[in-house]
């Protein structure tokens, strides 16, 4: 009975391991490092989706991180298109493979059509320092999943948008 009963618990547990890690239980998965993330964010009202990419570096203490980040992305502005650089930090919790937290945000972007934000000397228009809610998940293989929500606020830009992040850790801690 012993040989029977000590499998079938060695199967138990490793199904509710997998099952709380994956419901974000347990010990927080590692997120150290640098991240090369793409994804998309989606302009709720309009419609608008724009591609996005770029680094996220993430500094983890036990079941807590800080992050900073820089991503690349294109707005449209009174002016016309524009490349823009989406900068900011953020800092949350990790349960398990879930990541939950906040992120201060502000764009960028050159005051010159067709200049790049990055080239020096270049005068620059900065947008407000918008707050957003970030959830995410890691799983097993490394894959990243970042979803981040920010809804208007007084002074901030008018329409609520989406944006959804994925990508791989491509420097370690």
């Amino acid at each position: 009975m012993h040989r029977i009963l000590r499998p079938a618990a060695i199967a138990l547990v490793l199904v509710l391991g997998s099952a709380a890690h994956a419901e974000g239980v347990g010990e927080p998965a590692y997120i150290g490092g640098r991240f090369d993330l793409r994804g998309w964010t989606t302009l709720s009202q309009s419609g608008e989706r724009r591609a996005i990419a770029g680094n996220v570096i993430f500094d983890q203490r036990g079941a807590d991180y800080t992050a900073t980040y820089q991503l690349g992305t294109r707005i449209t502005t009174d002016d016309g298109p524009r490349r823009a650089s989406v900068v900011g930090r953020g800092s949350g919790h990790i349960t398990g493979n879930v990541i939950e937290g906040s992120a201060e945000t502000q764009l960028i972007f050159s005051s010159a059509p067709g200049i790049d934000v990055t080239v020096p000397y270049v005068p620059k228009r900065f947008g407000p320092i918008i707050t957003q809610l970030v959830q995410g998940t890691v799983d097993e293989s490394g894959e990243l999943e970042l979803r981040i929500e920010y809804r208007p606020v007084e002074g901030g830009p008018p329409e609520a948008s989406s944006t959804v992040l994925r990508g791989r850790r491509v420097a370690p801690e």
